[in-house]
Parts: C-alpha cells; structure tokens; sequence
C-alpha cells in the first residue's frame, strides 16, 4: 500500500497537467481528514485568454487577442510578466475554491508540486494550514523560510 502522502502528490501532479501555462505547471490538493477538500492549478482567471493563447510557442513574446477580433502583439511582455500579472497560482486557487464554496482550510495539509512562493506561503499561513507537502523546489526558498517561521511544517517528497 502506498503512504498516503505520495497518493495525493500524485493527485497534485495530475491536476497539474490541466494547467495551461507554458512554462511550468503547478498543482494542488488540499485536504482535511484524509479527504480532498479542494484542488487547483495554476492559470489565467476564468474568462482571461490562457498562457498557451497568448505565448503560441514564443516566451519572449505574446499577443493578446481583442474582444473585436484583433490582436495586440505584446512583444514588450515576456512570460515572466504575464505570468506576474495576470497568472494564478495552483495554491490561490485552491484555497480560492475552498473559500468560494465555504470550506474551512483550517487544519488542513496541502499537497504542490512545486514548493510555495513568499506569496502563496503568506496565504497558506492565514488560511490556518498546519502542512505543505511539495514535491520540488523553484527559484527561491523564501516562502519555506516563511513557512517555518510560522510554525507551519513543510516536507518534501
């Protein structure tokens, strides 16, 4: 029988293959008592053209489509700045969707396939979750330096 935390990073990973971003896809499951309260990946917010839309292969330059039918070449923007404005977070939507539906993340334990930012930890410490279970770390380690300081357990599997 396989550990129970490795059954929902495997969840996590699933989930992340729905993300359209083309650079990195994060998922998330959270989950209370041994039961998947919520998941999310990362993207664009309902109705915004996806990463996949704008980037057609190209990372350092995009085009965002107008409601008339044209496009705006975006040759300014690379993905990193479209991901910093207009992107989600597998985390934040995950704790989004709890919240929209009325579901308490207090207690909870939180599986990413990717270690959270200083962001999403901020976000993962006020919510009221006691663990993170992260597969990979990127870039940065602050948002597990964040974490720990809170009092919050991060492991990594």
């Amino acid at each position: 029988m396989k550990n129970i935390d490795e059954v929902f990073m495997r969840i996590a990973t699933i989930f992340a293959e729905q993300s359209t971003c083309m650079k990195r896809k994060v998922g998330a499951v959270l989950v209370k008592d041994a039961r998947i309260i919520s998941t999310g990946y990362n993207g664009t917010p309902s109705g915004f053209q996806n990463c996949n839309q704008v980037f057609d292969g190209d990372l350092k330059k995009g085009r965002l489509h107008l409601s008339s039918g044209e496009y705006l070449v975006i040759s300014q923007i690379s993905h990193h700045d479209f991901s910093e404005r207009y992107e989600i977070h597998a985390e934040q939507n995950c704790l989004m969707m709890a919240a929209k539906n009325g579901i308490s993340t207090n207690n909870c334990t939180i599986y990413i396939t990717t270690a959270p930012c200083s962001q999403c930890a901020k976000l993962i410490v006020s919510s009221g979750i006691k663990r993170v279970v992260y597969h990979e770390l990127y870039k940065e380690n602050y948002g597990l330096k964040l974490l720990e300081l809170c009092g919050v357990k991060a492991d990594k599997i």
